[in-house]
């Protein structure tokens, strides 16, 4: 089963983009997508919040970020931008969304569209699934006691064990 979801999770992050709304490329004269587009069409099939009954697919961003907060924006990118055309298990960042989820498959995509996903990405706050924010909690689960308590999920990044640790 999970060959046959890696397999669909690269259809949709690869071939979707065609139907995205598109802003001018002036250097080439040709279209290309916005990085809100790119994140749109390209990852949030995963990442985003399942719908009511479904299963999430892979951690959420909010999740993901928390797990790289050590780096900068350069090294963030930098990271990303390695991470995406070929996850590896060995170098992840979040073993246990691995071992819920199953490493991401692959995505192809040009070095410049991981790029913009990157950079915007790092800049984006995210909103918790299912918090609507930084709501109760704020961020730290539902029974932390302070912004010291780092045990709600066992990941050490103060999470409500939604990135799958």
């Amino acid at each position: 089963m999970k060959p046959f979801r890696s397999f669909l999770i690269f259809l949709l992050a690869v071939i979707s983009p065609s139907v995205i709304a598109e802003e001018k490329d002036e250097k080439h004269g040709a279209t290309k997508p916005s990085p809100a587009e790119l994140i749109a069409s390209r990852c949030m099939v995963c990442h985003a919040n399942p719908g009511e009954g479904a299963q999430r697919l892979a951690p959420p961003f909010a999740m993901v970020k928390r797990h790289y907060d050590d780096l900068d924006e350069a090294a963030f990118i930098k990271a990303v931008s390695k991470w995406v055309p070929k996850p590896d298990e060995k170098k992840s960042r979040m073993p246990g969304a691995v071992r819920n989820f199953g490493l991401m498959p692959p995505l192809p995509l040009p070095k410049e569209e991981i790029s913009a996903i990157a950079r915007y990405l790092h800049a984006t706050d995210f909103p918790m699934p299912g918090h609507g924010g930084m709501g109760h909690g704020k961020g730290r689960g539902r029974n932390a006691k302070s912004p010291a308590d780092k045990e709600s999920c066992g990941c050490g990044k103060s999470c409500d064990g939604g990135c799958g640790e």
